[in-house]
């Protein structure tokens, strides 16, 4: 029992003197302190900021004629034939923080058939006249030639119909070859893109010019810019 007691008391003493030192400990602690740390952030350009400019001449797009979208007509020909084409000159810039991954398609196709004529009808075209369906999408080339924004100069290209480009749905990591591609924050690529109506033979039948006369057909070129 004494034994006990004793064991006892000494804990208790222990446990005292713990609680004493760190009361001591406490009163000889000092702390200081630096002034005020004031981080302040700045406004930051949207991740995905894809800008388009027309230009005059491959490669010579200002900086001041990016917009988010280009108003108005590209250009319009009148009676064509196969073996007709005409381009224009295009610039893309990510103006956003993140790589960006750009891929083309067509959207607001417009093919109507305003007129049943000559041999159209013979030919098999049961739409043709009064605005029916038109079959000159899948006959009409887009043609992106990369140029060099710098030293300007036109080289290999790619080609697809506008009716591909309309029903081409892009996925994440996969480019095809008319695809610009992945653009860097701050990257400009510049093209020349060449609308090609191929010549009977060179690309077109017959029996798709006869298909594809007195149609209309209008549409835009889109630049998809996505997050990888």
């Amino acid at each position: 029992m004494h034994r006990r007691l004793l064991a006892m008391i000494m804990s208790l003493g222990l446990v005292v003197t713990a609680v004493g030192f760190s009361g001591i400990y406490a009163v000889l602690t000092d702390r200081a302190k630096t002034g005020d740390f004031n981080l302040n952030t700045g406004e930051r350009a949207r991740a995905a900021d894809l800008k388009i400019a027309g230009a005059g001449a491959p490669g010579a797009c200002p900086e001041e004629n990016f917009v988010d979208n280009i108003e108005g007509p590209q250009f319009t020909l009148n009676n064509i034939q196969p073996n007709t084409s005409s381009g224009v000159s295009l610039c893309l810039w990510n103006a956003g923080s993140s790589p960006l991954e750009v891929h083309m398609l067509a959207t607001d196709v417009s093919d109507v058939d305003t007129d049943c004529s000559n041999n159209e009808a013979d030919f098999g075209d049961d739409s043709c006249g009064s605005d029916g369906a038109g079959e000159l999408a899948p006959v009409i080339e887009a043609q992106p030639y990369p140029v060099d924004c710098d030293s300007p100069f036109t080289g290999e290209h790619s080609a697809v119909s506008i009716a591909d480009l309309a029903a081409y749905v892009p996925q994440a990591g996969v480019f095809e070859d008319w695809d610009p591609g992945l653009l860097q924050p701050d990257e400009v690529v510049c093209l020349f893109m060449n609308i090609v109506y191929p010549a009977v033979g060179d690309g077109t039948t017959e029996a798709e010019a006869q298909l594809a006369q007195t149609d209309s057909l209008t549409w835009r070129l889109a630049f998809d810019g996505t997050l990888p």
